[in-house]
């Protein structure tokens, strides 16, 4: 038994892998350009809390330029802000460039998608490429 559950583990870490970057990267103070990027929901940042400048709920994509899963999430991220970016401020937050609120939202793997509410409170996350039906699940449960 012990030994079905190290090959089994043998054969799912690496697919947790295709899905989510873990560390590694690029140094710090590396070129990281978004050419071609929407403006971005203005928030700012209290007691070490995201915070949207309107009031209203935010969806916040914490990712790097360097991450394969984040740069097919952004086409994801993009669409669902189209769709809802009346109601919800859809930010992206390069880790490389700001380290220091990845570290207080404690990100550890990328794409991370948080949703906050309007008081800055974290509701909810998601870690790792996901599909848009799965985003639109959670941005229905939690920020409507």
């Amino acid at each position: 038994m012990r030994l079905r559950k190290l090959i089994l583990a043998g054969a799912v870490l690496p697919l947790i892998s295709l899905f989510s970057c873990g560390g590694g990267g690029k140094e710090a103070g590396a070129d990281s350009t978004n050419a071609g990027a929407a403006p971005a929901a203005q928030y700012e940042t209290t007691d070490g809390q995201l915070l949207s400048s309107d009031g209203k709920p935010m969806l916040v994509d914490f990712y790097a330029d360097w991450c394969k899963p984040c740069r097919e999430m952004k086409p994801v991220f993009d669409s669902l802000k189209n769709v809802y970016g009346s109601g919800i401020d859809f930010v992206s937050i390069n880790v490389d460039e700001n380290r220091n609120l990845a570290e207080q939202y404690r990100i550890e793997a990328i794409p991370c998608l948080v949703f906050i509410a309007p008081d800055g409170t974290e509701l909810h996350r998601l870690v790792g490429y996901q599909d848009g039906k799965s985003v639109e699940a959670s941005i229905t449960r939690y920020l409507q």
